[in-house]
């Protein structure tokens, strides 16, 4: 079996709990996504916060251990201009580093030793330099001077700071202590370097050439290990100027070297000296620099952790939260829909019922109109009757102010447009104010036609609901034209049967069977109400020589006008039939004998006026009649057959008394 056929197959309550799931799951999706994103945006912005938060506060320690730097190369330059020993040569200057070199000897003998020649003897004792600032950390004392135009310097370990035989890095600090920068990182090692110097002059102020230098290792280190310690982020940290590193380190996983060129991710946020978050090596930072003076700014480097309880919690909750609205819109459409079939269904029970009740059409059809104001809570509904092969339209309704059958059907409004239309739908219209369903009260309607086939046999509509139509409505009025075309077509055919039934096909009048029953029902009527009640039986004369001349046609024709001539005659409330062949039969209903006579000889004088046109070249042919009479109470007993008998016997007597003229029970003649 293929699988359109199988989904074809596939009952409602198969497929909903499929398609359902599907779209919970893509709910889910959605719902798990979006917090995430926004974990994402909120973890980011927390984290630029701090890196910014961060990158102040390292540039301030920065800052500040600069300043202690400064301050103990301050200090020692001024003890050095307080010896009162203006050096003035080599010598001098010698025994100056000669002693400060015994001072700043490690207690513990330990490698630090002068990187200048050996000192001269009998120099000056020195007082004792200030100890260096807690904030110093392990570093190295240099001095610097100018001879002959030139600049020299020379170094002092200082305690920590490990030298000894590492000429490489005494001949570096030697040659950056001439110039010193802030910060400098050494080729070498990468190790990077603080820089301060402060120039020595007397207590008189003159300038002696010489500058104190401190130099402190490892800041940048230090200063990462210091903000790692106030939070859980893992910030890195390096000085650059411009575009490219002054001193290096570990930024964004990898060592980056003094002199190196700024990733350009990086290179926005320096220039900015901001804070933003960026996409490195696979990863996602955020990125922050502070200003540190002289070109120099510190650039902050920290991952973005997302905390995963923010991304999958709140995506559970939604997801779940989704999937149970779903569950519950799905259920409460089902049951609406089923609640509106099951209303639906007792609705078109009703109608058939209504329908199929042994009521007149007129009853049943306002029957209908009231159920269906009941069903669809409309505020008025119509059933017009009229069409193809129908008699003059007429309407059932129930809130309406008298409609015109004629202009709904025919006129000019939406009724009208709809049954020109001839579609098996239901339309919504809005009644226009000039219109004849608006003069009854009409605003807006729903409407459908009925149709057997291709034949109209009338409208049927609802009017006003106060909420508008819904397609329920529409489903149950669809459902109702279709049965009102049925009932309707079937009580057309029904009267075309009985017609046919109780009619002479010939003549147009009611046949012996239509006779008798109309008799009896007014015999009985007589009895009850002790009236009189006259029958007259009439025989064309001459109809078999008008067939055997002239043909049957001629006959039939004649039989025709006859007829005519009878209904002509008589009142409106008398019954003319055709008994059989050439014999008719007239019940003239509180009529009594003597005037019944009188009917007669006015029908055989209108008979005998009458020509009939006859054969090819219409030659007319006079006819006559020949009637007999018998009026209740004067017969009594019997019924309807017993007056018939005396009727027929009276019309016997005037046709074997030469025909053309009436004759009435008792043996009375009228004037021939």
């Amino acid at each position: 079996m293929r699988r359109p056929e199988l989904l074809r197959r596939a009952s409602f309550f198969t497929l909903l709990p499929l398609v359902v799931g599907a779209f919970a799951v893509f709910i889910a999706s959605v719902s798990a996504y979006v917090p995430f994103q926004q974990a994402r945006r909120i973890a980011g912005q927390q984290a630029v916060d701090r890196a910014a938060d961060k990158a102040s506060v390292g540039a301030n320690l920065l800052l500040e251990q600069q300043r202690s730097l400064t301050a103990f190369a301050r200090a020692t330059a001024l003890q050095l201009g307080d010896t009162g020993d203006g050096p003035g040569d080599v010598v001098a200057l010698d025994r100056v580093i000669a002693d400060l070199s015994r001072e700043l000897e490690p207690a513990a003998g330990g490698p630090g030793t002068p990187a200048s020649t050996a000192p001269a003897q009998g120099c000056l004792p020195t007082p004792p330099l200030p100890a260096v600032p807690q904030g110093c950390g392990a570093g190295v004392l240099g001095i610097t001077r100018a001879v002959h135009g030139s600049a020299a310097s020379t170094l002092l370990a200082r305690a920590g700071a490990v030298l000894g035989p590492d000429l490489a890095l005494s001949r570096w600090l030697l040659r950056e202590a001439v110039a010193p920068p802030r910060f400098a990182g050494n080729p070498d090692d990468g190790v990077p370097w603080m820089f301060a110097t402060y120039a020595v002059h007397t207590p008189a102020g003159r300038d002696t050439g010489l500058s104190v230098v401190v130099a402190q290792p490892n800041i940048v280190d230090d200063l990462a290990l210091e903000l790692r310690s106030a939070g859980t982020d893992q910030p890195q940290v390096a000085i650059v100027h411009g575009d490219h590193y002054v001193l290096g380190g570990r930024i964004a996983g990898r060592l980056v070297a003094a002199g190196e060129a700024l990733q350009p991710a990086l290179a926005s946020a320096v220039v900015d000296t901001g804070a933003s978050t960026t996409d490195l090596d696979g990863g996602r930072y955020a990125v922050a620099a502070s200003l540190l003076g002289d070109g120099n700014r510190l650039l902050l480097v920290s991952p973005v952790v997302s905390d995963p309880g923010a991304l999958i919690t709140p995506g559970l909750v939604i997801s779940w939260a989704s999937i149970v609205i779903i569950l519950v819109l799905v259920t409460g459409h089902f049951f609406t829909r089923h609640w509106q079939m099951l209303k639906g269904a007792e609705a078109r029970a009703a109608v058939a019922t209504h329908l199929d009740a042994a009521r007149p059409l007129a009853e049943r059809l306002e029957a209908v109109c009231r159920q269906l104001t009941t069903t669809t809570r409309a505020a008025a509904a119509l059933v017009v009757i009229g069409g193809d092969e129908l008699p003059r339209p007429y309407v059932c309704h129930v809130g309406l102010d008298r409609p015109d059958a004629q202009l709904l059907l025919d006129g000019d409004g939406p009724l009208a447009l709809v049954a020109r239309l001839r579609r098996r739908r239901t339309v919504d219209i809005t009644v226009p104010v000039e219109s004849e369903e608006a003069r009854c009260g009409v605003r807006r309607l729903c409407a459908a036609p009925l149709l057997m086939g291709s034949g109209l046999r009338g409208l049927v509509a609802i009017a006003d609901r106060p909420r508008g139509f819904i397609e329920a409505d529409r489903v149950q009025l669809s459902d109702a034209a279709e049965r009102l075309a049925l009932a309707v077509e079937r009580d057309r055919i029904l009267s075309v049967r009985t017609i046919e039934a109780s009619t002479d096909a010939l003549t147009g009048l009611p046949n012996r069977r239509s006779l008798v029953e109309h008799l009896e029902r007014q015999l009985a009527i007589a009895e009850r109400a002790r009236a009189p009640l006259s029958v007259l039986m009439l025989d064309l004369d001459r109809l078999k020589e008008i067939n055997d001349t002239h043909g049957h046609a001629a006959g039939d024709e004649a039989l025709r006008v006859f007829a005519r001539t009878l209904s002509a005659t008589i009142r409106r409330s008398d019954l003319a039939a055709r008994l059989a062949g050439d014999e008719f039969v007239i019940v003239m209903a509180n009529t009594r004998g003597r005037d019944a006579r009188e009917v007669a000889e006015k029908i055989r004088a209108a008979v005998a006026a009458v020509e009939v046109p006859v054969g090819p070249s219409g030659d007319p042919v006079r006819l006559g009649v020949s009637i007999g009479g018998a009026a209740f109470p004067e017969v009594r007993g019997g019924g309807a057959e017993r007056l018939l008998e005396r009727a027929d016997a009276a019309l016997y007597e005037a046709k074997r008394d030469g025909r053309d003229r009436v004759r009435f029970d008792h043996g009375r003649v009228s004037a021939a």
